[in-house]
């Protein structure tokens, strides 16, 4: 018997739904869909918080198993209601820094008070006021003569990368990562209205040395230039092809450099805004200075110094000294000595030149990396911010020098000196004196938990928390591999981030310790 068949006809019907593909990509959402949950649990539900608050250095990176910190408060535009650190009084040298004495420049004073790595220092051209300005969009204000803190300010831009004051000294322009020029007035601790135009983030700015106009840098590839008496934009300087990274006028304030990421330097006429020149690098210009008579112009690009004449638009000389990028370069007002700072592992240094004949008068040592310099206008001190203070160098004299000066005579210290520190209970007036003067370095924690590690920095194990409600002793420091500082516990053989504890100003006077 024959079996039936079944017979069709049209099209074979075809299943919407492609099984096949469907695996596919199911397969592959799953490890996406699990990665995508270990980065929201890692950096966005569960982070560290990393305060930077350190005196020697700045940057980290995070771990999962640290407890999370609240998050600071996030800054305004008015003075910053952060109590300071007592400051040392200034102990200016006694003569002028010029290469005779060059060699003879050490460390005499600090300025502290700033909670992240200094960015930006200036002073008043009358020599009253130094500021300095932190990565954390902090600002301070000293008088310069009695070290005694003036006035602090908070940008909200958050950080710092340039600050500098107006002729009369009474108003301070504040740049940092947003593309806004804040203005304060220094005596009265205001903020007066901002100044707007730029694009991009303001890198630099500079105040004329004569009357009120302000330029400023901008990574939009442009230089701004505005009226500050008035607040007006006077024109806009055109002409790079990439960002502006510095700006310096001459001393008569006619000519204006900005240095460039487009490997040049840019000469302009002020405030007309003509392009005088055009000094070509080899690499990109981080920073440029003027010598004092407008006839010598610094640029560095990487580690090296260009010296150009700049009547001739021609160098003159090139500085090889540093290893590392040079963070900032600053004239002596008498234009006979140059200073640059460098950041590189090997080479914190600040290098003193010989403006006239390019030889190098001297290598100092500073503590802690350098990022800005400023030289007094008196020539007698060297303003250095790195860590969360500005270092003051100068070559000290004899007495007769000092007074003159109006400053008490920075003495040799002696075992009666110290002596009679003790029994007066006054520190010793040239540097750290023993613990029993300078006090013990004890640190609180902030939070309720603080991390000990066994090294410095959040990847070394965890060996335990500090509680809130305890205090404890440091010995020493170290700046850990992305520059947040550590201080090394006396006891539990263990180191905790500066940031997550408080503590006094003999904390700066601990010496440098390895892991």
């Amino acid at each position: 018997m024959r079996r039936k068949q079944k017979v069709t006809t049209g099209e074979k019907e075809v299943s919407a739904i492609n099984w096949r593909l469907l695996g596919v990509l199911v397969a592959l959402l799953i490890p996406l869909v699990g990665f995508g949950y270990w980065v929201l649990d890692t950096y966005i539900l569960n982070p560290e918080v990393q305060y930077i608050i350190e005196p020697y250095g700045f940057g980290s990176t995070a771990t999962a198993d640290a407890p999370v910190f609240p998050t600071p408060d996030p800054p305004t535009a008015t003075p910053d209601p952060t109590p300071a650190l007592v400051a040392e009084a200034p102990r200016a040298g006694s003569v002028p820094i010029e290469p005779a004495s060059a060699s003879a420049l050490r460390p005499l004073s600090t300025l502290s008070g700033l909670g992240s790595p200094v960015s930006a220092v200036a002073y008043s051209a009358d020599g009253h006021w130094i500021a300095a300005g932190g990565q954390d969009g902090g600002v301070r204000v000293w008088d310069a003569r009695t070290a005694t803190e003036h006035a602090h300010f908070r940008s909200a831009s958050n950080r710092v990368d340039s600050l500098a004051f107006r002729a009369d000294g009474v108003l301070l322009a504040v740049a940092g990562q947003d593309n806004v020029v804040r203005v304060f007035d220094v005596t009265t601790g205001s903020e007066l209205s901002p100044l707007v135009g730029p694009t991009g983030a303001v890198n630099s700015i500079a105040f004329s040395p004569r009357g009120s106009m302000l330029a400023a840098a901008s990574d939009d590839g442009n230089v701004y230039l505005w009226d500050t008496g008035t607040g007006a934009r006077l024109t806009t300087l055109t002409g790079h092809t990439s960002y502006v990274t510095d700006l310096a006028f001459n001393s008569d304030g006619s000519v204006l450099a900005s240095a460039g990421e487009d490997d040049t330097v840019r000469l302009w006429k002020v405030p007309g805004g003509t392009a005088l020149a055009v000094l070509d690098h080899p690499a990109n210009v981080d920073v440029v200075a003027f010598r004092a008579d407008g006839a010598q112009l610094a640029s560095a690009a990487g580690s090296v110094i260009r010296v150009w004449d700049v009547v001739g638009r021609t160098p003159v000389a090139q500085l090889a000294g540093h290893s590392g990028t040079i963070t900032d370069l600053a004239y002596s007002p008498d234009g006979r000595v140059l200073a640059s700072a460098g950041a590189d592992i090997n080479d914190d240094t600040v290098r003193l030149w010989d403006a006239a004949s390019g030889r190098e008068l001297a290598v100092l040592l500073p503590p802690d990396r350098v990022h800005a310099l400023a030289f007094s206008p008196d020539g007698r001190t060297l303003a250095a911010g790195s860590a969360a203070y500005v270092g003051l160098w100068g070559v000290p004299g004899d007495a007769d020098v000092m007074v003159d000066y109006g400053l008490a005579p920075v003495p040799t210290p002696t075992t009666a000196a110290l002596q009679d520190a003790l029994d007066s209970g006054v520190p010793d007036p040239v540097g750290p004196a023993p613990a029993a003067v300078q006090g013990e370095c004890v640190l609180t924690p902030r939070y309720e938990a603080v991390n000990v590690r066994a090294g410095p920095d959040v990847r070394y194990d965890l060996l335990g928390t500090l509680a809130q409600n305890e205090t404890y002793v440091a010995e020493g420091w170290a700046t850990g591999p992305d520059g947040y500082t550590w201080w090394r516990l006396a006891t539990l053989s263990g180191w905790v981030r500066a940031d997550l504890v408080t503590f006094p100003e003999a904390c700066f006077n601990l010496p440098p310790m390895q892991p």
